[in-house]
């Protein structure tokens, strides 16, 4: 899309010639409801590259956000790719936790207490920009953001039952997603958009389904009665990854998105739940008893490396994997000052 565009082309200040042409394209994608122009200003620009003599794509990288517990207070933090944490993002006393980025990474919604009851709000990844998404006084909780950023799914029980609902985040708008008399839980569109995955009781079993849109029906993904939770898809959507409780055992397994080719990921003798997948499906964002402590981990794919996250930060609440992004990028908003927050208004 136009803004993955406009980070790999961020370092055009070396080209006039190059920077107008992409103006061109930042003042027509993001205002077009179709996006046929803004295709078209996209396919001009990159006609154009090899003769603009533009710098190769710096390397690409990730981010995590953590809901890290310290001194009793449960805040958000950002930390790198390496699992390093590099830079707080709410000081509340209020909990903040259940994070997720944004399909771009510039922004974050959450979970927070901090207004009474738990609602979903929202900040940039530098740390501006707070406000609150909802305003109920029932919970709200486990957003993600829809592909095109326009929208959240989340958990609601202001019917008395864990639903799914969607928020509009231009209008404000909510939408229920189907009201059923079971508990569903964990919702995650998949990267296209056109299924959501999320957890259900409504077999029996706590298991995953998917849901159409288009036709607004649902389909359970496996047919045993393992119960199954945290569904993660894969970048290309062909897959998803997630916990199921094998003889009371957690482990991290895989499936096709058509229900095909379950196994197992990176196997341990641990109780693991997993929290997100590396953009490249190199690394599985975990948190397991390993040790007997409950801690948060990026486990390779294969199972032959470790790496632990955070490390004597303080406890694990939740965690979420950033999009790819380039590395200069991440380093920016890892160290840049957010500009003084004006009085009265909401204090990350």
């Amino acid at each position: 899309g136009w803004w993955g565009l406009a980070w790999s082309c961020i370092s055009l200040g070396r080209n006039a010639e190059a920077v107008e042409a992409f103006r061109q394209v930042i003042r027509l994608a993001p205002l077009t409801d179709n996006g046929i122009e803004a295709a078209k200003a996209i396919e001009r620009l990159r006609a154009r590259l090899p003769e603009l003599d533009l710098p190769e794509p710096e390397p690409e990288t990730f981010m995590l956000v953590l809901s890290l517990t310290r001194g009793g207070n449960t805040d958000l933090w950002l930390a790198d790719a390496e699992g390093n944490l590099q830079r707080r993002l709410t000081t509340h006393l209020g909990v903040d936790h259940q994070p997720a980025f944004s399909p771009d990474a510039r922004q974050i919604v959450f979970v927070s207490d901090r207004s009474g009851a738990r609602n979903l709000w929202a900040l940039k990844a530098d740390a501006t920009g707070l406000r609150q998404l909802t305003e109920e006084s029932t919970p709200n909780y486990s957003p993600s953001y829809a592909p095109d950023g326009r929208s959240v799914v989340f958990v609601s029980e202001r019917s008395g039952n864990p639903e799914l609902c969607l928020l509009d985040l231009l209008t404000g708008a909510v939408t229920d997603l189907g009201e059923t008399s079971s508990k569903d839980l964990a919702p995650a569109w998949s990267p296209a958009g056109e299924a959501l995955a999320f957890v259900s009781d409504r077999s029996g079993a706590e298991k995953l389904h998917i849901w159409n849109p288009a036709t607004r029906q649902s389909r359970q993904l496996l047919t045993s009665t393992i119960p199954e939770r945290h569904p993660i898809w894969s970048p290309d959507g062909k897959y998803l990854y997630f916990s199921w409780n094998l003889e009371g055992h957690w482990q991290i397994c895989r499936a096709q998105s058509t229900g095909e080719g379950l196994g197992a990921v990176a196997p341990s003798p641990d109780d693991d739940r997993l929290w997100g997948l590396s953009p490249d499906e190199q690394w599985l964002l975990i948190s397991s008893t390993r040790g007997g402590l409950s801690r948060l981990y990026l486990r390779s794919a294969t199972g032959t490396q470790t790496k632990l996250v955070a490390q004597g930060s303080g406890e694990i609440d939740s965690a979420a994997v950033s999009p790819a992004l380039p590395r200069s990028v991440a380093q920016i908003l890892f160290t840049s000052k957010p500009p003084p927050r004006a009085a009265p208004g909401p204090q990350p």
